[in-house]
């Protein structure tokens, strides 16, 4: 071409082999609109394999940014509840405040091992998000459970994959 134009190449590159593909906005969709049961569903023990909702929320839940977001919440609730009230008063806050400062080490434990690098369980992960996103829940309310002794399973059920055995004729 004498002019000096230069025709532009009509090819489409492959996708980046190091950049992930996002999963289908459908998906997506429907893993946000039902997070709450998912979670349930991956806190009772199921195989987040099972489903592709369920694969896309455990997948979620252990990233760096849904374990950050977890400790971000559990954070927030534990300044809250060492805040001054500058509300209005109720009882039910200032006991759940209480219950909340009471647990305060185990809570901080909790959230530097979310911060932390080492992996965590699936199963850990979906319960620190129904302890977190329950209103119900022992976080919120005295009824059931008590606090720390759901906030103690949580940490051990983080840890449980780790803690398994590889080869267990080896480990007797």
């Amino acid at each position: 071409m004498p002019s000096g134009i230069y025709p532009i190449p009509t090819y489409r590159p492959a996708s980046h082999p190091k950049r992930p593909t996002r999963p289908a906005f459908g998906l997506r969709a429907r893993a946000w609109w039902k997070r709450d049961r998912l979670d349930e569903v991956l806190a009772s023990g199921a195989n987040p394999a099972s489903t592709p909702e369920l694969a896309f929320r455990a997948n979620q839940l252990q990233s760096p940014a849904g374990r950050s977001s977890l400790a971000n919440a559990i954070v927030r609730l534990l300044g809250e509840a060492h805040a001054p009230n500058l509300g209005p008063y109720t009882a039910a806050g200032h006991e759940r405040n209480a219950r909340i400062r009471a647990y305060a080490d185990n809570l901080r434990v909790l959230i530097a091992r979310l911060r932390d690098e080492n992996p965590i369980d699936v199963q850990g992960a979906a319960m620190t998000a129904r302890l977190v996103n329950d209103r119900t829940g022992p976080l919120y309310r005295d009824d059931g459970a008590p606090l720390g002794s759901v906030v103690l399973s949580v940490r051990l059920a983080l840890d449980r994959s780790a803690s398994r055995p590889r080869d267990m004729p080896r480990a007797a």
